[in-house]
């Protein structure tokens, strides 16, 4: 076999390591992760290529793993694919040191927000849920899967359903059966293009497909599309 056959057929991964999907596998624990990890360094720096996204991912998915976490909850608030949070910020007018304070604190307590609506909602009286295995996406974006039976007398397509979220801790699909049709109309219910209302984020862009035994969807037709413009959010003060 000749050399340039065997450099061929080399894999060293993609040239941008925000979309390297395997690039966790080859993670190797540095001194600044280890700085992190132990309250000894709260912003790591360094330049393209120093490792930064590695030890981003490597949190942000394994973070339950790590015995110096176990009491710590990770929140993620970037986005390794998508324009920054503060684009806009870069346009504007420059801002006192107080307003960008406030804008930081409104947008981690967004983050915050949005975590604990995810993960309160089932834990009223009658939810039983079971995190999955990570689903791997055609593209090799992995998501982690909780697995959701709803009590009985709650009004959804089916009481057991799967939720999929990304490093972010945004809602990526769902799959549930809409037995109001039939027992048959199982579905892969995508969501994308999230945005930002009234400091809460939702997405902009659903797509059901067919869902087929093995959990792929089939993506030759969809049953279900659309697009949401706009989002009011309407906060009520509950009664004592």
């Amino acid at each position: 076999m000749y050399v340039q056959d065997i450099l061929s057929k080399l894999d060293l991964g993609s040239s941008v390591a925000e979309f390297d999907q395997e690039a966790e596998r080859h993670f190797v624990i540095t001194n600044s992760f280890r700085a992190l990890i132990g309250n000894r360094a709260d912003i790591i720096a360094g330049e393209k290529g120093a490792g930064k996204t590695a030890i981003y991912r490597h949190l942000s998915r394994q973070y339950k793993q790590i015995s110096a976490l176990s009491k710590i909850e990770i929140v993620t608030a970037f986005n390794p694919s998508g324009s920054p949070v503060f684009q806009r910020l870069a346009r504007a007018e420059p801002l006192s040191e107080g307003q960008y304070l406030t804008i930081w604190k409104a947008y981690i307590l967004s983050l915050v927000g949005n975590w604990l609506l995810q993960i309160l909602g089932f834990l009223w009286p009658g939810f039983e849920c079971a995190e999955g295995e990570t689903w791997r996406e055609k593209d090799g974006s992995r998501w982690r899967t909780l697995h959701v039976i709803y009590p009985p007398a709650f009004p959804t397509h089916s009481r057991k359903q799967t939720f999929y979220f990304d490093e972010q801790g945004l809602l990526r699909r769902l799959d549930y059966t809409a037995y109001v049709f039939s027992e048959w109309t199982r579905g892969a219910h995508y969501c994308s293009d999230h945005r930002t209302f009234d400091g809460l984020v939702f997405p902009s862009h659903r797509i059901v497909y067919p869902r087929l035994p093995s959990g792929h969807p089939f993506r030759l037709f969809s049953v279900m599309e659309g697009w949401v413009e706009d989002v009011e959010v309407v906060w009520k003060q509950v009664a004592k």
